[in-house]
């Protein structure tokens, strides 16, 4: 059985079999598309339901605009979380 231990916070490994410690290459940067279709997939997940729960209220009478503010703003805080977890590429690179 092979076993790996991370050796300190910069992530290298000691690989038990062979007792080489071993630098954890980097994952690529993702590019532009990738990182699109990440947060696409994160708004269907999150967003959506909100929008739709939202729109349910709407419809009811009477309509609970005190839920409807509070799920507004829950939605605009989840939107922001998803923009920061899947930052779009910087333009110089």
């Amino acid at each position: 059985m092979v076993c790996m231990w991370v050796c300190n916070e910069h992530g290298y490994i000691i690989n038990s079999e062979t007792w080489v410690i071993e630098k954890p290459t980097p994952e690529p940067e993702k590019t532009y598309e990738e990182i699109k279709q990440m947060r696409a997939v994160a708004y269907v997940q999150e967003v959506d339901p909100l929008t739709a729960h939202i729109q349910r209220l709407r419809d009811e009478s009477p309509v609970d605009e005190a839920k409807i503010a509070e799920l507004t703003a829950k939605r605009r805080e989840t939107v922001e979380r998803i923009k920061a977890k899947f930052p779009y590429p910087s333009e110089e690179q």
